[in-house]
């Protein structure tokens, strides 16, 4: 049987061992059959582990427009901590925190 969060383990495991392109590769298509409003977060869950903030942003931002529901662990999962100090992490915040309903954000 499938199960998206061993998948997303073994994306993770490879990119973090500098594999992010086998990650892609192999895993992102597995993680393509969770649901849809999942996908984008699960691919910016292994980017991030891969050091790989361009797809970090692009596939987070493919979360925010399908509305996934795990955005609201985006500022406090630990996982995510590397990209906090990007420049698009505030933007990031405010466009969830706009489309989120009833704001889940402090201003």
């Amino acid at each position: 049987p499938y199960a998206p969060a061993f998948a997303l383990r073994v994306g993770q495991a490879l990119a973090g061992l500098g594999r992010y392109d086998e990650a892609r590769e192999r895993i992102f298509p597995l993680l393509d059959r969770a649901n849809v409003c999942h996908r984008g977060y699960l691919r910016a869950a292994v980017a991030v582990c891969g050091g790989q903030r361009d797809d970090f942003f692009s596939e987070i931002a493919r979360a925010v427009a399908d509305q996934c529901s795990n955005l609201l662990m985006l500022p406090i999962d630990p996982l995510f901590a590397p990209v906090h100090d990007d420049a698009r992490w505030g933007a990031l915040m405010r466009r969830i925190q706009r489309q989120a309903e009833p704001p889940f954000l402090p201003a």
